[in-house]
């Protein structure tokens, strides 16, 4: 006997979803349905909720302490009215209400971190090859107002792999790796915005050195040459000074003040050994970053005394506040600042 049998097959229709539609972001790591029949995707750029016509995205606010906790998460899960939410990194869990919509933070690490990272921005002027709106006020400006400014608005965005783009097309900037990296970094660590303090910031090593006016070295020589004893060595020099003294004396010539704080020297050390590593692999240096051993040599007293060439030679120093305010004058006189 031979039988024949035969079932209806079950057509299983698919619809490809995409931020198009209304997702977050197009990567899914989770996806839950709560009571009411919506679905709920985590993405590492926000949850979304959909309830079968129309996508809610919910992504953090801080200046509202009931949205979502973090961006980025990691897994979901449904228990009673409330949508639990775990973060991917840092730790952070969160619970949102499905009746009041608000979100509550159960659990985070509390912790502040500080990310360094430093470039310069655009190097202008004929002495750097990089002129294209020529020489004085109006090259200057377009420098620090558009050309500068198209950096910081990439770095505010936290968008690190256009802003080491945007420095090798514009010449913007001569650290962006480091900048990207710092960002990168910062983002690990939980930073979801960037906020421009409105001060400049400079760091400085603990050490200190010897500080000559170049008139000074150039009248000791000839000098030495008039009234020197043959064979013997003349050290010339201003005045020993600090890093940071010499900073705050450079602020007090240019009539502003950034807010200075010391450069950490692991940090230091850290990013010459990065130089070093990056010159041994590639054959040439990072221009922005010195070697290991140069950064290492910021951090000693590279103190030395003049008082032979004083006494011997008859030599009078230029103070050193007024060899600053003549090298700024000069680089003002050459178009420089």
């Amino acid at each position: 006997m031979h039988l024949a049998g035969g079932a209806q097959q079950r057509v299983l229709n698919f619809t490809n979803i995409s931020t198009e539609q209304g997702l977050s972001e197009n990567t899914v790591l989770d996806i839950v349905q709560d009571p009411y029949g919506y679905m709920w995707f985590a993405t590492e750029n926000g949850l979304t909720k959909f309830d079968g016509a129309n996508y809610t995205v919910y992504r953090h606010d801080v200046l509202d302490s009931t949205s979502l906790a973090s961006d980025e998460i990691q897994s979901l899960c449904i228990h009673g009215d409330e949508l639990f939410i775990a973060g991917v990194y840092p730790t952070i869990i969160s619970a949102f209400n499905l009746k009041t919509e608000k979100f509550r933070t159960l659990f985070s690490y509390d912790y502040e971190a500080l990310v360094i990272g430093t470039t310069d921005l655009t190097h202008y002027g004929p002495s750097y090859g990089f002129a294209p709106r020529g020489v004085g006020a109006k090259g200057n400006a377009w420098a620090k107002d558009v050309n500068d400014k198209s950096f910081i608005d990439l770095v505010c965005a936290m968008r690190g792999a256009d802003i080491v783009r945007e420095a090798r097309e514009r010449q913007n900037a001569c650290g962006s790796g480091a900048t990207a990296a710092t960002i990168g970094a910062a983002a690990t660590l939980g930073a979801s915005m960037v906020r421009l303090s409105g001060t400049m910031t400079k760091l400085y090593p603990s050490g200190g050195i010897l500080v000559s006016d170049a008139e000074d070295v150039a009248r000791a020589h000839r000098v030495a040459m008039e009234r020197g004893t043959p064979g013997e060595r003349y050290i010339v020099g201003t005045e020993n000074t600090k890093y940071f003294l010499l900073l705050e004396l450079l602020y007090t010539v240019f009539g502003f003040r950034p807010v200075s704080i010391p450069m950490p020297r692991f940090s230091a050390y850290l990013m010459g050994w990065l130089s070093d590593s990056f010159a041994k692999t590639f054959g040439k240096a990072i221009p922005s970053i010195p070697s290991l051993s140069v950064v290492k040599r910021t951090y000693l007293d590279l103190f030395l005394s003049s008082e032979k060439a004083t006494i011997e030679l008859g030599m009078r120093w230029t103070p050193l506040k007024r060899t600053l305010e003549k090298t700024v004058d000069w680089l003002r006189e050459n178009r420089m600042l």
